[in-house]
């Protein structure tokens, strides 16, 4: 008997002819490509150019695609590298695969950093995020996609304290109300932290591994991974930038991570070079913001660590999704009390720029 050709949907020649939809040159190889926690993203190497090729979360329609491409053709005017949508062989944005929607971009060459980056490429990374929400600031944009809940803090903690009512008398409760209370108590004493602030388009995902470098890891020339845009306020993304950027691990002992403030100077010069239209207000509230999406994080890997869900497992790291989310919820919170404790100083250098 002949065997029958395999034709399923995760099958290289499958992906090969899904990939094909695109217009794009001749496709020589389509792999695995990055280090993604939730989406799908492959490398299509072609007779011409590499591309990237994505599978969006379920909660994407095809106006974030929308969004993306005019984002991103503003941004591209501007003379900023940044990875465009490759229309399909119809003209469409994207297609659909196993019920799914898929799009096709450029690929930005250059590097992505594997560890924090050094002050100097902080500072980089910074300048490039500041240019970039520069660019964005004036343009009037109604976006016609929004991300359910996200970067919804308060929404965050109700989910937390939630868990702890569910869980309440089990083993993971044990081991995680004391950290729940921390975060939640922290939290309550924030106040408004940056809901007062004008809302600007915001890419919502700063995070190092979303930066791309030139090949020697010195500049940085495009931010990657635009599925989070819409409108909040650019402290969140500044934030978000300096709880990624500014967090330094100790690699004997992962769980020990604090804040390392001679990083967080240099990525303040860095955005204050190109984001010339950031206000007073906006400014000083930059340590608030540091501290919600901290908290807000660390809520998230509690809540997720009760119940073993959202972010994808490494067996190779860990057991199970409980202890993997519990780490990550003890490095963030780490750091946060880290930050708390040099906050004083955080402040003075904001009072001089």
């Amino acid at each position: 008997m002949i065997p029958r050709k395999r034709t399923e949907s995760g099958t290289p020649q499958a992906l090969n002819e899904f990939g094909a939809q695109f217009q794009i040159p001749e496709i020589q190889r389509i792999a695995p490509y990055g280090k993604g926690s939730i989406n799908e993203t492959f490398l299509v190497q072609t007779s011409g150019s590499p591309f990237i090729l994505q599978q969006l979360r379920p909660a994407y329609d095809y106006g974030s695609l929308e969004d993306y491409e005019a984002i991103t053709q503003c941004v591209d005017r501007a003379g900023i590298i940044t990875p465009r949508i490759v229309p399909t062989k119809t003209g469409s944005l994207g297609a659909v695969r196993d019920n799914r929607l898929w799009r096709m971009t450029s690929f930005v060459p250059g590097v992505m950093l594997e560890r924090s980056p050094t002050s100097s490429q902080a500072q980089s990374a910074a300048a490039l995020l500041g240019r970039w929400h520069e660019r964005l600031s004036t343009l009037d944009y109604d976006f016609h996609f929004k991300l359910p809940d996200f970067h919804d803090t308060p929404k965050k903690m109700i989910a937390l304290q939630a868990a702890l009512q569910r869980y309440e008398g089990t083993e993971k409760y044990e081991q995680l109300a004391l950290l729940a209370e921390e975060v939640l108590t922290a939290y309550a004493s924030l106040g408004a932290t940056t809901l007062h602030l004008p809302r600007r388009i915001t890419h919502g995902d700063p995070n190092i591994h979303n930066v791309r470098f030139t090949n020697d890891g010195n500049k940085a020339v495009s931010l990657l991974d635009l599925d989070t845009l819409g409108r909040n306020s650019v402290v969140i993304d500044i934030a978000e930038a300096v709880r990624c950027w500014a967090q330094i691990k100790d690699m004997q002992a992962p769980h020990d991570t604090r804040f390392d403030s001679a990083r967080f100077q240099r990525i303040l010069k860095g955005y204050r070079s190109t984001a010339h239209f950031l206000t007073p207000d906006e400014l000083y509230a930059i340590p608030d913001g540091v501290e919600q999406v901290t908290l807000e994080l660390t809520a998230r890997y509690i809540t997720d660590a009760f119940e073993e869900r959202y972010f994808r497992h490494y067996p190779m790291l860990y057991q199970n999704l409980f202890e993997q989310n519990k780490v990550d919820a003890l490095i963030q919170l780490n750091f946060y009390r880290s930050f708390v404790a040099q906050r004083a100083g955080v402040e003075g250098m904001i009072m001089k720029h």
